[in-house]
């Protein structure tokens, strides 16, 4: 009897420990099986620089991205909530923002969604435009006209009666910064036609360059810009051209972009990167610098070196590290441009004058 006691508590003792098995792995499949019932869902975000920090339960917490974001629109960003979840509740930094009810993201929907585009564009064929080449055609009648020197006076002109005549307080309040610049150049700058371009390259003396960029904020004229062929030390490498910007439009040379908390003053232009105007205008040495008297731009999106997308006429081009007053003034002698002229005087004037 002894022995099949103890044979029988043995087998009892088995029979506990393989139940107490089973039900552990029941608990973790159920487990497992449980934690696997989510979904992704879109939730509304106040901006695109606001990123998902955490989700609990039914709480999602977004943060923000701080003084770096320069976007003010609205966005969208994806949750993995629970399956029985449909409304949570958002917090941005810790502060509560909204209540949302969820839209379920459904990849499959989405693809069929493309694959019903792509079925109905081959049913569907587009026809050629036939009136093609006369649109184009059209469109560039109309931005040569708009560009020309007939029509931009037209407007100069008609902006000065409305000035004087017809809004002068208005005006006065709206746009005192078109006035006072009237006032102290006696001239508009350049016309909408009108190009000065400055070839750069980082070989150039750094105080060469800002030496250009103080006289550019000084004539305050977009048509005026700097370009550089490309990135210095190649396209995967930004920071060393970032950072050869930044030494270029400094106004103060010792300010630390870091230390300051980005708050360094910058000269008021910018510096453009464009190879296809390089190739234009034949630039195989810097610094130099272009002036067109006219051309005429069909797409502004789009590069101005760029056959295709601009068409103009004679350029005239000087190479060598001068100062743009002197540049600008050999370039008046031959052409004897009055925008030129007008731009000479601004830079001869004393700055607060």
């Amino acid at each position: 009897m002894g022995d099949v006691q103890e044979k029988s508590l043995l087998c009892g003792i088995y029979a506990v420990r393989i139940f107490i098995a089973i039900f552990i792995v029941l608990t973790f499949s159920f487990t497992v099986s449980y934690a696997s019932e989510t979904k992704k869902a879109v939730i509304d975000t106040p901006t695109f620089c606001h990123k998902i920090e955490k989700v609990e339960g039914k709480n999602i917490y977004l943060k923000s991205g701080g003084k770096t974001c320069g976007s003010s629109m609205p966005g969208k960003a994806v949750a993995d909530v629970s399956d029985t979840v449909n409304t949570v509740f958002v917090f941005v930094d810790g502060a509560f923002w909204k209540e949302q009810k969820l839209a379920d993201f459904n990849l499959d929907d989405i693809r069929g969604l493309l694959e019903k585009s792509k079925s109905l564009e081959a049913e569907v064929p587009i026809p050629e435009n036939k009136y093609k080449e006369e649109g184009e055609k059209v469109a560039r009648e109309i931005t040569d006209f708009v560009n020309s020197e007939e029509f931009q006076k037209k407007v100069s002109d008609e902006k000065e009666r409305l000035a004087k005549k017809v809004f002068p307080d208005q005006l006065g309040q709206y746009y005192k910064d078109v006035k006072v610049k009237a006032d102290k150049q006696g001239t508009a700058g350049l016309k909408n036609s009108e190009r000065i371009y400055i070839f750069i390259s980082s070989s150039i003396p750094v105080q060469t360059l800002r030496n250009y960029a103080a006289d550019i904020e000084k004539l305050d004229d977009p048509n005026i810009v700097m370009v550089l062929r490309g990135f210095k030390d190649g396209m995967k490498k930004m920071k060393p051209t970032i950072e050869f910007s930044l030494s270029v439009l400094k106004k103060d040379p010792g300010c630390d972009i870091v230390k300051s908390g980005g708050e360094c003053a910058l000269f008021n232009m910018g510096i453009t990167l464009d190879p296809l105007l390089f190739r234009r205008y034949g630039i195989e040495q810097v610094p130099a610098v272009v002036y067109v008297p006219h051309l005429s731009v069909i797409d502004a999106a789009m590069s101005e070196g760029k056959e295709e997308n601009v068409k103009s006429g004679e350029y005239y081009s000087i190479y060598g590290d001068a100062s743009l007053e002197y540049i600008l003034e050999t370039i008046q002698k031959e052409t004897n441009s009055a925008s030129l002229n007008g731009l000479l005087k601004t830079l001869k004037r004393g700055f607060y004058d």
